[in-house]
């Protein structure tokens, strides 16, 4: 009687981001180590001030997705549900 061997499992982390210039590098660090560098997706959300790949380097898969017709976050009165 021969054992049946199942298939290895795939694992990936995904995270969408938008204009994070902190915690990015944080998190692919942390994840890096867990899953695997080229087991990492990044939804960029049309970032504006700082390239996701410069914040990260090689390795994540970085999908960027634009944004048609953006609504600017003038600050808390946009916001009124945040505490």
């Amino acid at each position: 009687m021969s054992a049946k061997l199942d298939p290895p499992r795939r694992y990936a982390a995904l995270t969408m981001v938008r204009d994070e210039d902190v915690f990015l590098k944080i998190w692919v660090d942390y994840y890096a180590k867990a899953f695997g560098a080229e087991n990492l997706y990044i939804i960029d959300h049309n970032s504006a001030r700082l390239p996701v790949a410069d914040q990260v380097g090689p390795g994540p898969n970085i999908l960027r997705m634009p944004i048609d017709d953006p609504v600017p976050d003038r600050g808390p009165e946009d916001r009124p549900f945040d505490p």
